[in-house]
């Protein structure tokens, strides 16, 4: 599951310098959250974040663009934290095609700190149903250094791209589901992203766009497309 895929799942193009990022986690601030990410569908809005008081990962959703919002949803709750407010903001989507809510982010779980992700099949139920909504995180790549990421699906194809959590000079990884986040089937280093950081990645049609920042956070964006084989 955490080694990279022998047989290469995309035809990349050529390195592209683009004038701005998409596919980037919008960074949200909610009370009681140390940080969080917001996604949207309609006037459905959910934000994904650690809670200060805990260091759970909790999501909370508001179905009246942003006048109200539920009780939060707890969705990872194995790093108590005491640096919980150190931590990079989750990344989060929500997938209009089937009602899913996505999730990637790093914690220190105890033994076994990396690049999780967890998912929801029922993102307009969460406040309804509660406890129970989300299935049980997947470890995506084991490392003690934090990692940022990013998220994206469309039906049954999810596609997580983060900073390599055991290299101090950075690189950015891609893992792809075909089973709508169930499990992940493909693990590839981008072509050329050492030294990236600051992920961002987004699928359109047949292809899957991912972006980063070259050797910092004030770097040049750098920007490659990958064609499904």
């Amino acid at each position: 599951m955490l080694a990279a895929c022998a047989n290469e799942p995309f035809a990349w193009d050529e390195v592209g310098y683009p004038g701005a990022a998409s596919g980037t986690p919008a960074v949200a601030h909610h009370p009681g959250f140390c940080s969080a990410t917001e996604a949207r569908l309609g006037d459905r809005r959910w934000r994904a974040g650690w809670r200060e008081a805990t260091g759970e990962l909790a999501f909370v959703m508001s179905a009246d663009d942003r006048a109200t919002w539920d009780q939060p949803v707890i969705a990872d709750a194995r790093d108590p934290g005491a640096r919980v407010c150190e931590r990079h903001a989750p990344s989060v989507f929500a997938d209009s095609s089937n009602d899913f809510l996505h999730a990637a982010y790093f914690i220190e779980a105890p033994g076994a700190p990396g690049v999780y992700y967890v998912h929801s099949m029922a993102a307009a139920q969460l406040e309804q149903q509660g406890a129970g909504m989300f299935e049980q995180p997947w470890a995506i790549r084991y490392g003690a250094r934090p990692a940022r990421t990013s998220v994206a699906s469309r039906g049954d194809t999810v596609v997580l791209a983060y900073e390599d959590p055991n290299s101090a000079r950075g690189r950015i990884h891609l893992a792809v589901s075909s089973t709508a986040g169930h499990s992940f089937e493909w693990h590839t280093t981008v072509p050329a992203s050492e030294g990236g950081v600051l992920p961002g990645v987004e699928l359109r049609a047949r292809e899957v766009v991912v972006t980063w920042r070259d050797g910092g956070e004030s770097g040049r964006l750098v920007r490659r497309r990958g064609s499904f084989r």
